[in-house]
């Protein structure tokens, strides 16, 4: 009898100590989500990009939220790190209207659909890009584009140049935080550039594709295969009441790098309505492939651009 009840009490205790370890045993957080971003990808419906443990997504008209999307792992997984990387796509959302969104309980942020036709808007335009480790000048450049407020940005091409000489895959990390200074309320729209698919074997677009989904997104003959097949280009019609398209630079020919050969039936590479008055910008001259990243830093804006200049349709 005296035995039964000692194994009871010290059940007992046990139970208890373990509650209380329980409880004393910290949760574990998500990590915080970093390199956050969207893209439009038609006229109700949004792509959201983000590094991190945290897969949900709260959003609504307000910060009370209301509405729930879970993040998928993308169709192509970016190399540049382990990641994890998510992408939500959210659809059924009204047109031409500013949403509040939240990523596993983070900071709040916003996002919109893109502008309804006829209504006025300003985008900023920017190519041959790269990062702020490499580009002392480009935090500048972000930072007046988050003070255009604009409601997308074309990111023209050459987006990274992680394909460059003594570049490491952080710059790819390092270029999807540094657009952070705009890239979670204003949508970022791409278009492919030579140095995103031209040096397989150092950079290629899965660190891109698999962080952008363009607007009815369509696959391109001969993208390069370990990429394949699709986000190639995209296309919207809510721009300007009239057409946008973004193109990519992808070889037509597999293990075509020296050439920039769209297929016969593509436009060129982005194409604006002759309504939309626009003013296109880059941080500094194209920069060819055996320019470093410190060459170019030094020739940075020697076209004189101190900013990029925002356009209002």
């Amino acid at each position: 009898m005296v035995a039964r009840v000692a194994r009871a009490l010290v059940a007992a205790v046990l139970a208890i100590a373990l509650i209380l370890l329980g409880r004393m045993t910290p949760a574990v957080a998500d990590a915080a989500a970093d390199e956050v971003h969207y893209t439009f990808t038609g006229g109700t419906s949004v792509a959201l990009d983000w590094r991190g443990t945290a897969q949900d997504v709260r959003y609504g008209l307000t910060t009370d939220y209301g509405q729930t999307a879970t993040g998928t792992a993308p169709q192509w997984t970016p190399i540049s790190s382990a990641g994890p990387f998510w992408q939500a796509q959210i659809s059924g959302l009204t047109a031409a209207t500013t949403y509040h969104y939240s990523i596993g309980g983070g900071p709040d942020y916003t996002f919109h659909t893109p502008p309804a036709a006829g209504q006025s808007f300003r985008f900023d335009a920017i190519g041959d890009i790269g990062d702020t480790t490499h580009f002392s000048h480009l935090a500048d450049t972000f930072s007046a584009i988050a003070a255009d407020q604009p409601s997308f940005v074309i990111m023209d091409g050459d987006l990274t140049y992680a394909n460059a000489a003594n570049a490491t895959q952080t710059v790819v990390d390092q270029h999807f935080n540094d657009v952070m200074a705009w890239s979670t309320s204003a949508a970022y729209m791409p278009a492919w550039g030579n140095h995103e698919w031209e040096s397989p074997a150092v950079d290629d677009l899965r660190n891109y594709k698999g962080r952008l989904l363009m607007p009815n997104a369509q696959a391109s003959p001969g993208s390069p295969e370990t990429s394949c097949c699709g986000d190639d280009w995209g296309w919207s019609t809510r721009v300007a009441s009239g057409s946008s398209r973004i193109r990519s630079r992808t070889p037509r020919r597999p293990g075509a790098t020296g050439r920039r050969r769209p297929a016969p039936s593509w436009p060129t590479r982005r194409t604006i309505p002759r309504s939309a008055t626009s003013s296109r910008s880059a941080t500094g001259p194209r920069t060819p492939p055996d320019i470093t990243p410190e060459t170019a830093r030094s020739r940075a804006f020697s076209t004189g651009l101190a900013r990029p200049t925002a356009s209002t349709c």
